[in-house]
């Protein structure tokens, strides 16, 4: 999240990409950053190169190393010269696994509102994974499955179907 200096309670919603491990920066600069996603595959990783790979430009103020494309190096930047990011996916994790008793795993998760997921199990992390039940996200995004066929050890996923 982006901060106005010495204001830690100044975050918008723009965001950034971090190339290199910077977190010795970030951990201590105003207040400290949250990291809240990550690339999960190759084509994301792609796609973060390709960004990376574009040359930046000095414009002066705070935009001293600003990415523009197909810019000369002088004149003004227009929105063309700016990379978009037109697409973000949020990707569901579960959060918690809780035994409310001997037959009975709760289940609780996040991803995006009113989204319907697919709750998988597998017995190893190296196996396949097949679908439980389907659940849906409520309008916060919460998910929530008391699995009462609970005997055996579980690995649990969501995904998108």
């Amino acid at each position: 999240m982006a901060k106005l200096p010495n204001d830690p309670n100044s975050a918008t919603d723009q965001w950034f990409f971090n190339l290199a491990d910077n977190s010795a920066n970030l951990d201590t600069q105003n207040g400290g950053f949250t990291v809240f996603g990550r690339v999960i595959d190759a084509a994301g990783f792609a796609t973060i190169d390709a960004i990376a790979a574009v040359p930046t430009y000095n414009q002066g103020g705070d935009f001293t190393t600003i990415p523009l494309r197909n810019y000369s190096g002088s004149g003004a930047d227009v929105d063309a010269n700016f990379v978009h990011v037109i697409w973000v996916k949020q990707i569901p994790q579960i959060n918690s696994l809780t035994k409310t008793s001997s037959t009975t795993i709760h289940v609780a998760g996040k991803g995006s509102a009113s989204l319907v997921y697919q709750l998988q199990t597998s017995s190893s992390p190296g196996t396949g994974f097949t679908t439980l039940t389907s659940v849906t996200a409520d309008t916060s995004g919460n998910i929530a499955y008391n699995d009462t066929s609970a005997g055996t050890a579980k690995f649990y996923r969501l995904a998108i179907p």
